[in-house]
């Protein structure tokens, strides 16, 4: 298993380059400065699944975590599905900016091309407390991942949606798709 981790971990990344570390400040005051609510983030995260789901991407490797803002009273929170893979749990849940980018190498942005924000933020808040899909299941709402909460927030809106999938999975590149999705370019 370990063989094979570090195995699935070597990928030259072949379409985009990660960039080196960003400042926290930096990312942070960039996100707020160009997001709105219902925007969809995106981050490089810096532990073993991140790498994994990074290299997993086919098409763009930038990223490997998705979350939905919200801003409450002017402040910048996100909405994400996340598990902790030490204890097995995970919820869908709304965290502050702060603490969605704190362990992050790189961020983005992209914006709703088609669909209205506000009734897309309104399907995702419907799953807070929804336990986290260590199965990765997309044809089961019951349990959700990262992008799955994406996909079935907009599933509600047109059930004709559909996202790209590698064997069955949604992966973050999914969320970059030029079809539903304008990606907000960051200047950090």
């Amino acid at each position: 298993f370990i063989l094979l981790s570090v195995g699935l971990i070597y990928v030259e990344y072949t379409t985009r380059e990660i960039k080196t570390t960003l400042n926290f400040e930096q990312q942070y005051n960039a996100i707020k400065k160009n997001a709105t609510t219902g925007d969809i983030i995106l981050r490089s995260g810096t532990g073993f699944w991140s790498d994994r789901f990074r290299a997993a991407n086919t098409h763009d490797k930038r990223f490997s975590h998705v979350g939905i803002i919200k801003i409450i009273d002017g402040e910048f929170h996100v909405l994400h599905a996340s598990g902790n893979q030490v204890t097995g749990s995970g919820v869908v849940s709304i965290v502050t900016l702060e603490n969605f980018i704190a362990a992050s190498k790189d961020a983005g942005l992209v914006r709703l091309k088609t669909f209205s924000p506000e009734i897309f933020l309104q399907n995702a808040e419907a799953y807070i407390n929804t336990p986290f899909d260590w199965e990765f299941d997309k044809n089961d709402d019951s349990k959700i991942y990262c992008t799955e909460l994406i996909y079935w927030s907009l599933k509600k809106i047109d059930p004709n949606f559909s996202f790209e999938e590698v064997d069955g999975f949604i992966l973050p590149e999914a969320c970059l798709d030029p079809n539903y999705f304008e990606e907000i370019k960051i200047d950090f």
